[in-house]
């Protein structure tokens, strides 16, 4: 499951004086997790024009009810809606951003993608907005990534993400500490019954991550 994160790169930009400013730029990037999503835009840091090698990831935030619009082989800008759903029991919001050449068209693809007669909700602010968004297939390339690691490999990079000692992991999993012990060191494998307990932790960790 991808989330949506929104990063802050702070870097020195030299300006038109030959002197050096600080600046700070929004990126919003997709990924599995919070240790994916820091990773990631540690990278593109890197290598994104105007950020110098020395740019620092400033903040990494989860999203929630958030969308992202691509239009294919569209060279424009990116508009944030702030969308109102109206229902009997109460009023739900959502953010959409979305990739147009103006305002008008960036209503009309919002539109478009809710579905809904207008009565149901109301779009109750739109702009532009100085943002870049990246969007990588995380799904593939984990699975790909995940076929060529050991079952000790898979444990550590497990206990990596959900940031647990041995012992916590052992305890939230249900493997006793003995048999977890065999799998890092790769004595063991991983049995059937333990790669279904650390996948319903991993899926609890990334569940309990999006109600924070």
């Amino acid at each position: 499951m991808n989330y949506l994160f929104e990063c802050k790169i702070k870097y020195d930009l030299l300006n038109e004086n030959h002197k050096f400013i600080s600046e700070t730029r929004t990126f919003i990037i997709n990924a599995l997790n919070q240790l994916e999503a820091e990773s990631r835009i540690a990278k593109y840091a890197k290598i994104w024009d105007g950020l110098d090698s020395d740019a620092q990831v400033k903040s990494v935030k989860l999203l929630k009810n958030t969308e992202i619009l691509f239009v294919d082989n569209l060279i424009g800008f990116w508009c944030k809606s702030k969308i109102k759903y109206k229902n009997t029991q109460k009023n739900s919001f959502s953010t959409v951003y979305v990739q147009a050449f103006d305002i008008e068209s960036a209503l009309k693809k919002i539109k478009e993608r809710i579905k809904l007669p207008e009565s149901g909700y109301k779009i109750v602010a739109i702009e532009e907005v100085n943002i870049d968004i990246f969007w990588e297939n995380t799904e593939s390339l984990s699975q790909e990534k995940i076929q060529q690691m050991t079952d000790s490999e898979k444990v550590k990079k497990a206990m990596e993400l959900m940031k647990m000692t041995q012992s916590q992991f052992a305890k939230e999993t249900g493997i006793s500490a003995a048999a977890l012990s065999h799998v890092l060191s790769g004595r063991n494998n991983l049995t059937s019954e333990m790669i279904e307990n650390i996948l319903v932790a991993i899926r609890q960790f990334n569940e309990n991550l999006k109600q924070e």
